[in-house]
């Protein structure tokens, strides 16, 4: 598949900056501020960015040249995204060796400079929201049925909460707060996922179905969706309802150190539900006028 870089670069930067948001929540939540929000959680973040923007190199013909499309930001969404690409890769290098200078102590008084870490965390914060925003209007062309209409928005801001906070909660009921049960604040990190997992399940079926009744263009689209990739829509669909069932078990709070497992497991489903959503995107990427 040619877009498999674009597969890639968009939804490793979506993980990246749901993620932020979602540590940021998680620890604005709690009493302990930023013993929370230790450094490998933002050096997490930031690789997944990195190996993101290695991929999106990989779709360009020249890509040394890649800086000349900074020269067209003030009328295309591509060169903005670009921007904001790369600054919010500096931000989160800059968030990741300041809380690493600092360690993972309580900032949460913003002294010892804390209100540095939490200025950096929330300036990423606002480049990321900047950079999806960016790929959500870069991908809303005319031309293209199944990409135009607000469904993109939807689909790619779920998805970026979505992989965000399983990839967080992954990292806390491993390596930051073991196993979550009903005490424990990060337990609305799954509920959260339950809902927006939900909500993408519907969506991409009420997009599927409205691609049926579109224009020829959006009906090829269809076609290629449900016909030629029936197989991958699919399980697409079924990966979203064992994510779902699995995070479920997780809000009940009753699995103990079970919580782990069940946790890796939906996170596993979850993000190959999200790929193969992805893939999908593409493959209707069939245009209308041409």
């Amino acid at each position: 598949m040619k877009e498999g870089s674009l597969v890639a670069f968009t939804l490793l930067s979506q993980t990246s900056i749901g993620g932020l948001w979602i540590q940021l929540g998680y620890m604005t939540s709690v009493d302990a501020g930023l013993e929370h929000g230790p450094v490998w959680t933002f050096l997490v973040l930031l690789s997944l960015m990195g190996v993101g923007l290695i991929f999106s190199f990989f779709h360009l013909g020249s890509p040394f040249r890649a800086w000349r499309a900074l020269g067209n930001l003030k009328s295309s969404w591509l060169s903005r995204e670009i921007l904001f690409a790369a600054l919010y890769m500096a931000g989160m290098l800059g968030l990741s060796a300041i809380t690493g200078l600092r360690g993972m102590g309580d900032y949460s008084d913003g002294g010892k400079g804390g209100w540095l870490v939490w200025s950096m965390m929330w300036l990423c914060v606002v480049l990321g929201l900047g950079l999806l925003t960016s790929m959500i209007m870069a991908y809303r062309l005319r031309t293209v049925p199944a990409w135009r209409g607000w469904m993109t928005g939807v689909s790619f801001f779920v998805t970026t909460v979505l992989l965000g906070g399983s990839t967080v909660g992954l990292m806390q009921v491993w390596i930051g707060q073991g196993t979550m049960n009903t005490e424990r604040p990060a337990m609305w990190i799954a509920w959260i996922l339950v809902l927006l997992a939900v909500v993408q399940l519907i969506a991409t079926v009420y997009w599927v179905v409205r691609l049926s009744s579109g224009p020829q263009a959006a009906r090829t689209a269809w076609y290629c969706v449900t016909q030629k990739q029936d197989i991958v829509y699919t399980l697409r669909l079924v990966l979203l309802i064992v994510g779902i069932l699995f995070l479920v078990q997780v809000c009940t709070g009753w699995l103990g150190e079970w919580n782990r497992v069940v946790w890796t497991a939906a996170f596993a489903a979850l993000s190959i539900s999200e790929v193969l959503g992805r893939m999908l995107f593409y493959q209707a990427s069939v245009r209308s006028g041409v």
